[in-house]
């Protein structure tokens, strides 16, 4: 019971698991050993800093010290999920570095890391300080109230990266965040331009519209993870509200591209404009937003920051992995049925350049978590993040490209085989299954 007050308090009161770390007026009861922060170092190693102001007269904290565990099998690997079955000093005893919070008060203490591989570093928060009665704790102090620190700070650095604050498994991010922002920016401006020529030429530029909103969510979430990198390259603690936004701005955009992408193969705009099933459509799209944010508040309130490195390995992460594979079902089907009614050879063609297009998009999702539970926990963000940057990359090239409307563009000539300027002007085609036959 102890140890889930001290996690209380400190996910209340704040803190980031992030190169700087700070919390204040944190209850530390009896027999107390719970999770604080935890860190990435590379081989070259780093520094870890940790400052607590804490009053000393207080015999509660006799025993309390802060514990430093590697992720090795006979350290964290083991105690941290037998934490119920085993006794405060049990766990302790393992623990690579232990040092007593009594020599610590106000005072900077600073521990050089170094080891043969990447390694993940917790710190843990303990007292092994026995239950007493109430009559042997001298003073003001209570036995049956917990120990109270005013405040407790870490720093950590890692001295391989140009950005020391970054773990070994975000180095690279932020880089990454500010090349998919430019290149986000850079696609918007061309969907914006190719509106204006669409709109000139007297061409229907809906698809294009919708083509740029989805663009644009994604550029929002690609602006709102930047922020929060940028920030934290020079703070180490970044804008964790920024995140939770890049989040919900990227989830937006892909449920507007996997709209437009089950539209199109409907035949939608190229071979009619008439849309079957939309409301099983609008069901799986509502599916998938409701799996992201379940994720979202699962990942917020009950998932473990002490072992959860990768939240798409987590059961609701899965969820979102499998209504994305379910998406990927449903476009195959919608492609499979326009295949099966559209007659002209020149369509049927692009429809297959599309279909593989649209398909690899739909397991972008997939195909990145899959390499992201293979690879080791501090390669998997940065390694993820740019399997997914190029899948979304190539998907809005496409699509960009074939319905940017050019005269040179040979695809305009598939889209509106009659030559005209008004782009789908076949308004009254329907698949011959859902023409009205007299009887």
């Amino acid at each position: 019971m102890s140890h889930w007050l001290v996690w209380l308090c400190l996910a209340w009161l704040g803190g980031s698991s992030a190169k700087y770390y700070s919390v204040e007026n944190v209850l530390l009861p009896s027999q107390a050993w719970s999770f604080v922060d935890k860190f990435c170092m590379s081989t070259e190693g780093g520094y870890m800093k940790m400052r607590v102001f804490a009053n000393l007269s207080d015999p509660r904290l006799s025993d309390a010290a802060i514990a430093l565990y590697s992720d090795s099998e006979d350290q964290w690997g083991t105690y941290y999920p037998n934490r119920q079955k085993t006794s405060c000093e049990e766990k302790v005893a393992p623990a690579a570095n232990l040092h007593s919070l009594t020599k610590m008060d106000g005072e900077d203490f600073l521990l050089r890391t170094v080891a043969v591989r990447d390694r993940w570093w917790y710190v843990i928060l303990t007292n092994c300080n026995p239950i007493v009665k109430t009559s042997e704790i001298p003073g003001p102090f209570s036995s049956l109230e917990p120990a109270i620190i005013n405040k407790f700070e870490i720093t950590w650095t890692n001295t391989e990266s140009t950005y020391e604050q970054f773990g070994k498994n975000e180095m690279g991010v932020y880089e990454i965040s500010i090349a998919f922002t430019v290149t986000m920016a850079l696609i918007l401006f061309s969907l914006v331009y190719a509106k204006q020529i669409a709109k000139l030429h007297g061409r229907q530029y809906h698809v294009i519209k919708m083509m740029a909103l989805a663009v644009l969510m994604t550029f929002w979430g690609a602006v709102c993870r930047l922020l929060h990198y940028s920030t934290f390259a020079e703070d180490g603690v970044g804008l964790p509200q920024s995140l939770d936004f890049s989040f919900f701005f990227e989830c937006l955009g892909d449920i507007v591209m996997a709209s437009i992408l089950l539209d199109l193969g409907s035949g939608w705009a190229i071979s009619t404009n008439f849309l079957p099933g939309r409301r099983q459509k609008w069901l799986l799209l509502v599916l998938y937003f409701a799996a992201n944010t379940f994720l979202f508040v699962t990942e917020k309130q009950t998932n473990d920051p002490a072992t959860t490195v990768y939240i798409y390995g987590t059961i609701s992460g899965l969820l979102i992995v499998i209504t994305r594979v379910i998406l990927l079902l449903w476009f195959v089907k919608c492609l499979v049925t326009t295949l099966q009614f559209e007659t002209m050879a020149s369509r049927r063609h692009f429809y297959m350049i599309f279909g593989v297009f649209s398909i690899l998009w739909f397991v972008s999702l997939p195909v990145s978590v899959g390499i992201g539970l293979a690879l080791k926990s501090w390669w998997r963000a940065k390694v993820v993040y740019a399997v997914d940057f190029a899948f979304k990359l190539a998907g809005y090239l496409f699509m960009t490209f074939i319905f940017f409307p050019a005269d040179c563009n040979k695809f305009i000539g598939v889209l509106d085989p009659n030559e005209s300027v008004e782009f789908g002007a076949n308004t009254m085609q329907v698949f011959p299954e859902l023409q009205l036959t007299a009887i």
